[in-house]
């Protein structure tokens, strides 16, 4: 699906926005941050991704604002139908990785260009003058290819669990997941030691539209 008409806000306005992102001086941290009603970075074009794809930071230019967790796209005809495309917020997980001084904010969006269609879009936050700075940013893959099963920051690194696109179960899901860790090295998140396998139940499988996204317990 191509995005090209959806209103998205410019590279200027996203400038001003960073800009006007709240100060995190005195006892306040990224825990304090409102990730709910945050503007971010996002693609002018999205098409369903195969796999786990990081974007750079400056990408095109454009951010959604999020609003009460929600940023719904302006598109003709889209709200007589109910089916405007979405993104809205999952949650923020916290925590130390290796190689970063400060705590890492891993926030997961979900953008949905049909009720029936979703994947996430994570977001990692440290900070910078007592503001968010965003590290790096991802797009998770489908539900049956390296989709996000899971995330957690656990014992110094980042882990995610992504769907095992050789376990597919047609164009559903996979029967399996492999968890995956990463730690912040010369400025940017290297992957490290070998993927773990698990298992993820048919019945699981079989019913889910859109597997359930969870934070992952360490």
């Amino acid at each position: 699906m191509t995005l090209g008409r959806i209103r998205l806000v410019t590279l200027a306005s996203l400038s001003l926005a960073i800009q006007a992102q709240p100060s995190l001086s005195g006892h306040t941290t990224l825990r304090n941050v409102d990730w709910a009603n945050f503007t971010y970075p996002f693609l002018s074009h999205a098409s369903l991704p195969r796999e786990l794809h990081w974007h750079k930071i400056t990408s095109d230019g454009s951010a959604v604002t999020l609003a009460r967790g929600i940023h719904r796209f302006e598109i003709p005809g889209c709200q007589d139908s109910g089916l405007c495309p979405l993104v809205t917020y999952e949650f923020t997980e916290y925590g130390k990785v290796s190689g970063l001084r400060g705590e890492l904010a891993a926030v997961v969006l979900t953008f949905s260009p049909n009720p029936k269609l979703g994947w996430q879009i994570v977001y990692l936050y440290s900070t910078d003058n007592d503001k968010p700075k965003l590290l790096a940013w991802f797009e998770a893959g489908h539900r049956f290819s390296q989709g996000l099963k899971g995330l957690a920051i656990d014992g110094g690194s980042l882990v995610l669990d992504l769907y095992d696109p050789e376990r597919r179960l047609g164009e559903s899901c996979s029967l399996g997941f492999k968890r995956i860790r990463y730690r912040w090295k010369k400025e940017t998140f290297e992957q490290y030691g070998d993927p773990v396998p698990g298992y993820v139940p048919f019945e699981n499988c079989r019913s889910a539209v859109n597997p359930v996204l969870k934070r992952r317990q360490p």
